[in-house]
């Protein structure tokens, strides 16, 4: 297990690559993160959590570029509503592996607002990134909480200081067809 402080240490990008688990913090929360294209990766954070199979994940990508299935109108909607708050939208699936839309037919993805997490994603490409919490438990708002829940389970902590209380969850938004819809 390793504690950084940065986004950018070679050893996060390497574990992420092999296809280890790792805690960083997000714009709403930690989270656990393993790359979006390694399905042993995703599977494993749902064992680790004690999460649904059926329940789909987040996926961050560095740009909207990187979100599949959006015109230009909703790239502009998405783009006005996540300057605002970490927004997430839901877009129908075409070639998304099952492992990432678990049945559903879209996969949820959101550009974050982070700098260096974003930096981070333009390295290892897509981050499934669901709270770094057991499923039913609160959610980590330290680095020690998270390693109180997962210990020697995660091979890289990223410690981004204390979330505040009042640090509000993304807005969720879902394409269909050419309307989007705020479902939170």
């Amino acid at each position: 297990m390793l504690v950084t402080p940065h986004y950018n240490d070679s050893r996060l990008l390497d574990a992420l690559s092999s296809g280890q688990l790792a805690v960083l913090r997000t714009d709403t929360l930690y989270g656990i993160v393993a790359c979006a294209s390694i399905q042993r990766a995703v599977e494993n954070i749902f064992t680790l959590k004690g999460r649904s199979p059926d329940k789909p994940l987040i996926v961050l990508v560095a740009s909207i570029d990187d979100i599949p299935n959006l015109s230009s109108n909703a790239k502009h909607t998405y783009e006005r509503l996540n300057t605002l708050q970490p927004t997430s939208i839901i877009v129908p699936s075409t070639h998304e592996p099952v492992w990432l839309t678990r049945g559903h037919g879209s996969v949820a993805y959101r550009v974050p607002h982070r700098r260096d997490l974003r930096e981070l994603l333009a390295h290892s490409g897509p981050l499934v990134a669901p709270s770094a919490n057991p499923q039913g438990l609160e959610p980590a708002r330290t680095i020690d909480h998270a390693i109180s829940y997962f210990a020697d389970a995660i091979s890289v902590y990223v410690d981004a200081g204390e979330v505040p209380e009042d640090t509000p969850p993304s807005t969720i938004i879902q394409l269909e067809g050419t309307a989007i819809k705020k479902l939170r």
